[in-house]
């Protein structure tokens, strides 16, 4: 066993720390703690505070050769009493680096120490590999369904138990899905289905008891109740993609096309593209109470996020995200993140209402305003057709004018629920739909399709809670046909 103690630097200590004295100065009066005299030789290579959680990272040569506790004591005297500190979240942040999140004790001052110990314990190495959000026909389970899938890999030479893991997709809920008993052999996969139909009998294919957002979310593979071994973020994928580590290696992720998946199998050494994670909002778009100073969070400090605030999808040449920036009315926000390598992320989109109180859903369509132009108080207006020398001679459906073209606009469709609060978001195309309760009258009947070229198939969502259907290729806006006249106001 090897124990860590560390304090803050100092002329008497002796020791060198990768961090400016200005930084230190901040970690000790933001918090005041400090860390007691060293004992031996495991390193931290970071150390940084957000609010009452504490992040420490320390090298590791590999996951499986050491496990580590965090104690705390408020002072240490001749006889100092250790208590545990409950480790949040334990997550590898690269080939040979951990980094662990903890509660900050309710104490103004006092001692940390970290403690290693060797352990032969394998299980820490076992890493998610590949994981497939939006499965529309690349693997089938065996109930002919097409379940999206988590595949788990052992890099070790040793077998590993998979006994005391779980997989979640809730941070607030580690051990949601238990793995059964079994072993993962030497550089061997095991391929869970995310379905929801939780199954884990021997001999058959397992099923977690959730799904993977197609929107995208955090996979968790855990030990224990606490615990983090590894976790992936998805972003939204398109049809079959899956997002995976190239070659079975550590990193860098990757995006596999539909042609390069590989469950069950050794990745590709190369994918698609890189995996660019697009922005998250700090705020949770829907109906907001008072103005907001709004975020954009960074995924990576070397990537840059462009945005806007018009509803025009951003891009390069967008404003740079830099800093919070107010928002006190009705905004719609859009952003996208490039690495150094102008590879780019998919769009976020993000609607923030204000002075707003409805009973019903709530559906926000976000499109460039070229896309969506209002003339003759009809949207896409009447046309030159409907003139004859500056005179108006159309009658009415106006079968000439331009909304009886057959045009289809990329759109982000956003659904809320009555209270402003839950919220599905999917880009799709947009047509006008329908003939002369439509096409003829202002208020238009418009149709939604989701499609591969906009990222996802279908539209997954129940759109009507007590229906069984819960996917659709196509949905209808309705302006209420032939009676739009009486109830439309």
């Amino acid at each position: 066993m090897s124990e860590f103690q560390r304090r803050l630097p100092s002329a008497s200590s002796g020791q060198q720390f990768k961090f400016s004295p200005m930084r230190w100065v901040q970690f000790a009066v933001a918090i005041s703690f400090v860390w007691q005299s060293p004992m031996s030789a495991t390193a931290i290579l970071k150390l940084n505070q957000q609010d009452q959680t504490l992040e420490i990272t320390v090298p590791t040569a590999t996951q499986s050769e050491a496990s580590f506790t965090v104690e705390f004591t408020p002072t240490l005297g001749p006889s100092p009493t250790w208590t545990n500190v409950d480790i949040l979240e334990r997550v590898p942040v690269a080939n040979d680096q951990i980094q662990f999140r903890l509660s900050l004790p309710q104490f103004n001052s006092g001692y940390f120490r970290l403690i290693s110990q060797n352990t032969t314990d394998p299980s820490y190495t076992l890493r998610i590999n590949e994981v497939m959000s939006n499965n529309q026909q690349s693997l089938a389970d065996e109930d002919g369904d097409f379940p999206d899938w988590i595949e788990l890999y052992n890099p070790t030479d040793r077998p590993t138990l998979l006994d005391d893991l779980s997989l979640s997709d809730d941070a607030a809920d580690l051990g949601k899905w238990k793995l059964p008993t079994g072993v993962i052999q030497p550089k061997g996969y095991l391929l869970v289905f995310a379905s929801g139909k939780n199954r884990s009998l021997e001999g058959s294919p397992f099923h977690t008891n959730f799904k993977i957002s197609a929107d995208g979310e955090t996979i968790l593979l855990t030990k224990g109740p606490k615990e983090i071994i590894d976790r992936v973020t998805l972003g939204r994928l398109e049809n079959d993609e899956s997002l995976g580590r190239a070659n079975s290696k550590e990193i860098p992720w990757q995006v596999f096309g539909s042609d390069l998946t590989s469950p069950n199998q050794v990745n590709p050494e190369e994918g698609s593209h890189p995996y660019i994670v697009a922005p998250q909002f700090a705020q949770q778009p829907g109906r907001q109470v008072s103005g907001l100073s709004f975020q954009i969070l960074p995924s990576d400090p070397d990537h840059t996020i462009h945005y806007t605030t018009d509803g025009t999808p951003p891009n390069e040449t967008s404003r740079i995200y830099q800093a919070p920036f107010p928002i006190d009315k009705t905004t719609i926000v859009r952003a996208i993140t490039f690495d150094q390598q102008g590879n780019r992320s998919t769009i976020s989109t993000g609607t923030y209402f204000f002075d707003t109180d409805h009973t019903l859903p709530v559906i926000s369509l976000v499109t460039a305003a070229e896309n969506f132009v209002i003339r003759d108080g009809f949207l896409y207006g009447f046309g030159e057709n409907m003139y004859s020398n500056g005179d108006f001679t159309a009658n009415f459906p106006y079968s000439s004018s331009n909304a009886w073209k057959d045009r289809e606009i990329p759109a982000s469709f956003e659904l809320f629920d009555k209270d402003g609060s839950t919220r599905f978001q999917q880009d799709v195309g947009i047509k006008i739909f329908g003939g002369w309760g439509s096409r003829g009258y202002p208020q238009k009947s418009l149709a939604i399709f989701a499609r591969s070229q906009y990222g996802r198939g279908k539209i997954r969502h129940p759109l009507f809670p007590n229906h069984k259907v819960k996917e659709f290729e196509s949905i209808i806006l309705r302006n209420s046909g032939n009676d739009n006249q009486s109830t439309h106001h």
